[in-house]
């Protein structure tokens, strides 16, 4: 079973009863189909751009983040411009009534967030 901390990562116990951290980035298109990329521990500029290249993003699509720091980074920038011409657009601060986006992720906080069942969390039943 996963837990939510406040800095939107996960963490839960293996098998080995260690205590660990992973990480959910996930991409939701305009037809409803869902890419994520899932990594062990949290997520800094770096990690975030790789995880970028792994999701089926193409040129013309628009990326939607929080205003998240590493969201914010020039390596970002730079990936989505130069290395896919991906559009970058911002959530407001404060205003979560008024994106789409915070309902996906509220399926996700009501279902079951373990690294098994991650795409059936964000399944719309």
């Amino acid at each position: 079973m996963a837990t939510r901390r406040e800095d939107n990562s996960l963490y839960g116990r293996s098998n080995s009863k260690r205590r660990m951290i992973f990480s959910v980035l996930a991409a939701v298109d305009i037809f409803g189909d869902l890419s994520f990329a899932r990594r062990e521990g949290s997520y800094n500029s770096n990690h975030f751009v790789e995880s970028l290249k792994t999701l089926r993003l193409t040129s013309g699509d628009v990326h939607l983040s929080h205003n998240v720091a590493f969201h914010q980074s020039p390596l970002r920038s730079s990936f989505c411009r130069f290395y896919r011409e991906v559009e970058l657009l911002f959530i407001p601060p404060y205003a979560s009534t008024f994106n789409r986006v915070e309902g996906v992720f509220a399926i996700v906080k009501r279902n079951d967030r373990s690294s098994e069942r991650i795409a059936e969390a964000f399944s719309t039943r």
